[in-house]
């Protein structure tokens, strides 16, 4: 019966913390087309959340401004996920940043083989780790809890000790110098990663296009390919390839 199911699924979020809808039709016997129809009434009854796959319980007094940021445009960070998944190979080392859209392609990476991954994003360690079956490396720093992010020297020494293959970043906002954080803190870890790392993509969903922050994280000269869900606002589009006419921007 379905109260007895949705109160299944609630047990095992209980115990587990987060799970994803392949996992809970294993765990219960059931079709994944009912175990949806479960997460989606339990959804609006506010007892979970499920973004991306990845499903978890609320808990009332522990909400952060990641979960709001989360739930926001999820259609237009999938639509950017589905692209950027294409510059993914077996093998890679990936860095990404704590952003919810980076996560919106974590989650699409399960059957990769070998690859590694580093973030500064707890959130999005929490919940990849039962997603990809693969080494998850931390920058560990100092936590900003409202964006569950690590941060300051410890991460920047951190991220140091390693090369990646691609990094995968957003940010707050796009402008004609550049994309920009809130934080000076957070602008750094993402100048950090993109310094070492062969290659940057930036995620970037319309809401951000010249939107000003006062803290330039990624010059486009640092950046070699710029994902959007909408294309790029032209007089935004003709500064960017004048600071780096190498650039490769790409939308649905």
């Amino acid at each position: 019966m379905k109260p007895d199911r949705q109160d299944e699924i609630i047990r095992i979020l209980k115990d587990k913390k987060i799970s994803n809808v392949s996992e809970l039709c294993s765990l219960m016997y059931a079709s994944p087309a009912t175990i949806r129809r479960d997460i989606r009434d339990l959804k609006e009854k506010g007892v979970v959340r499920s973004s991306y796959g990845v499903v978890s319980l609320i808990e009332k007094n522990n909400e952060t401004l990641f979960d709001d940021r989360k739930t926001r445009l999820e259609n237009e960070k999938d639509a950017i996920a589905r692209i950027a998944i294409d510059f993914v190979k077996d093998d890679h080392f990936i860095f990404m940043d704590s952003s919810t859209t980076a996560l919106a392609l974590g989650v699409k990476l399960g059957s990769f083989k070998n690859i590694q991954i580093l973030t500064n994003g707890l959130e999005t360690l929490r919940s990849l780790h039962k997603i990809i079956h693969n080494p998850l490396y931390s920058t560990g720093g100092k936590i900003n809890f409202s964006t569950t992010s690590m941060v300051g020297n410890a991460a920047i020494n951190q991220i140091k000790n390693y090369f990646g293959d691609i990094f995968f970043s957003s940010c707050r906002g796009i402008t004609h110098f550049g994309s920009c954080e809130a934080s000076q803190d957070e602008a750094q870890i993402k100048k950090t990663l993109s310094e070492r790392s062969a290659k940057t993509i930036l995620l970037v969903d319309d809401s951000k296009f010249d939107q000003t922050y006062s803290h330039i994280s990624l010059t486009f000269d640092m950046v070699d390919v710029m994902i959007t869900n909408k294309p790029v606002p032209p007089d935004l589009a003709a500064s960017i390839k004048e600071i780096n006419p190498r650039i490769i921007m790409l939308h649905p």
